[in-house]
C-alpha cells in the first residue's frame, strides 16, 4: 500500500480542496482511500492506494501539483507582490492572470524536473526549497513590474502591455462561444458548456475576462443583445480581432 500526505497552510487551503476534487474519482475507482482533515488552521489531504495503482495515481498527482505551483500559487504570489497597481483597478486581476500563464510551459517543465513525490509534502516548504528558482523567477517579474510603475498609471499604455502579453500566450483551444442566458454568461466549446457565471456587477466582468485568458482560444465568438454593452467593449479592447460578435 502506498500512502501520501500533502499539507497546505491556512491561507492556501483551497489548494487541498482542488487536489481532493481532482484526485477523488481516480482514487475511488481503483479502490483506494482519500480524505481531507484539518489540523489547527491547516488542511491535510491523505490518500492510500495499492502498489499496483501507485504509478497511475502518482502520474495524475504530478499534473495537479504542477497546476497548483504554476497557476494557483503563482497567481497568489503575483497578487501579493505586485504593488504598483491598485488592487481595485479593473485591469489588475486580468494583468495578474496573464502574467500567471505567461511562460507557463517553461515553468511546468521546471516543476516536473524538480518534483519528487515520496510519502509527504508541505506545499509552501516545497516551493521555498525545492522550487526556489521558480519563486525567484516570479519575484523578478514582480520587481520589473513595480520598477516600471509609471507605465501602469497611463491607461492606454497599460492596455498596450496587457494586449501584448495576451497576444503572446499559447493558444489552448480553437474557438469559444460566449453567450447570455437570462442573467448567466455561458461559455461553450465544441464539446458543449465548459463554464457558466451569473453575470452581475463589476466583479463579473473581471471574472469573464479572466476565464477567457485561462481558456486562451484562437477565436472568441460573442453572442449578445444589440444594445451597447460595456463588456463587449472591454473584450474588444483586450482581445482585438480574436473577438467575433453575433447580435442576438
Amino acid at each position: 500500500m502506498w500512502e501520501f500526505d500533502v499539507k497546505s497552510e491556512s491561507h492556501t487551503v483551497s489548494y487541498i480542496d482542488y487536489l481532493y476534487k481532482k484526485l477523488k474519482p481516480s482514487v475511488t475507482k481503483v479502490g483506494g482511500n482519500i480524505a481531507v482533515a484539518t489540523s489547527g488552521n491547516d488542511k491535510i489531504l491523505s490518500l492510500a492506494v495499492s502498489e499496483k495503482d501507485k504509478n497511475k495515481i502518482k502520474s495524475q498527482l504530478r499534473i495537479y501539483l504542477c497546476d497548483i505551483f504554476c497557476e494557483k500559487m503563482k497567481a497568489d504570489y503575483l497578487q501579493k507582490n505586485i504593488n504598483c497597481i491598485p488592487n481595485d483597478s479593473d485591469l489588475f486581476m486580468p494583468f495578474v492572470k496573464v502574467c500567471t500563464y505567461f511562460d507557463n510551459e517553461l515553468e511546468r517543465q521546471i516543476v516536473m524536473r524538480n518534483l519528487s513525490i515520496g510519502h509527504s509534502m508541505v506545499l509552501s516548504s516545497y516551493l521555498e526549497f525545492r522550487l526556489r528558482s521558480l519563486k525567484c523567477k516570479w519575484q523578478e517579474l514582480c520587481n520589473l513590474t513595480n520598477q516600471n510603475a509609471e507605465l501602469f498609471f497611463q491607461s492606454e499604455t497599460f492596455l498596450d502591455i496587457l494586449r501584448f502579453l495576451l497576444n503572446n500566450l499559447d493558444y489552448k483551444s480553437e474557438c469559444v462561444l460566449v453567450k447570455t442566458v437570462n442573467n448567466s454568461m455561458i461559455f461553450e466549446d465544441s464539446d458543449g458548456v465548459i463554464w457558466s457565471y451569473c453575470y452581475t456587477g463589476k466583479l463579473a466582468e473581471v471574472e469573464i475576462v479572466n476565464k477567457l485568458i485561462e481558456l486562451s482560444p484562437v477565436k472568441i465568438v460573442v453572442k449578445m443583445p444589440q444594445e451597447p454593452n460595456k463588456l463587449i467593449d472591454t473584450l474588444v479592447s483586450l482581445f482585438g480581432d480574436r473577438i467575433h460578435i453575433i447580435k442576438s
